[in-house]
């Protein structure tokens, strides 16, 4: 932790109980790339002598998610982050640094979808788009059942509108095959 920055306490609500489920404390700096958070900070009347940041717990269920979104946003002001790379229209979809597979590696897949949704309501679209490409890396080459069983979707088709469907799309898989 850098003496210069000043600490600011994200302060996670249970909106249902109406309490603080739990306050987590992070620098500034690393507080400011989330865009939802900064602009909590920055809007007018904020106390600059106790910043804080309030969060809902549907969107930040546990301090452990805050502590992987730490570590990440530590990664994104490093060195080793790709800024060259990551500029509008420079990098390639998908391709993730060494550094973020083996970030999305450590978690489970829960963690993983939680980090997505999390990533995406503080606005942190580079974590973002590393967290959704892992997802999708578990997606790919997956056939409609392993992808409903992976992301826990009921299959509400009967037997008749999958025949259907498969049907409809046949073309498709013919020209996958001759390819």
């Amino acid at each position: 932790m850098s003496k210069t920055n000043k600490m600011v306490n994200i302060v996670v609500q249970d909106m249902e109980a109406q309490k603080t489920a739990f306050v987590y404390s992070m620098e500034e700096n690393l507080v400011k790339v989330s865009l939802t958070m900064r602009d909590m900070l920055d809007l007018p009347g904020a106390d600059q002598t106790k910043p804080e940041v309030y969060v809902s717990v549907e969107h930040v269920k546990d301090p452990k998610y805050l502590e992987l979104y730490q570590k990440y946003c530590e990664f994104m002001l490093s060195a080793d982050f790709p800024k060259e790379d990551r500029k509008e229209g420079k990098r390639i979809e998908g391709e993730l640094t060494q550094w973020e597979k083996d970030y999305v590696a450590t978690m489970d897949q829960n963690t993983l979808f939680e980090m997505v949704l999390m990533s995406n309501y503080l606005a942190n679209l580079e974590m973002l788009e590393t967290t959704t490409c892992a997802v999708a890396g578990l997606l790919r080459g997956k056939s409609p059942e392993e992808i409903r069983q992976i992301m826990n979707i009921r299959n509400d088709f009967t037997p008749e509108e999958e025949a259907k469907i498969a049907k409809e799309n046949q073309f498709i898989e013919e020209a996958q095959n001759r390819s």
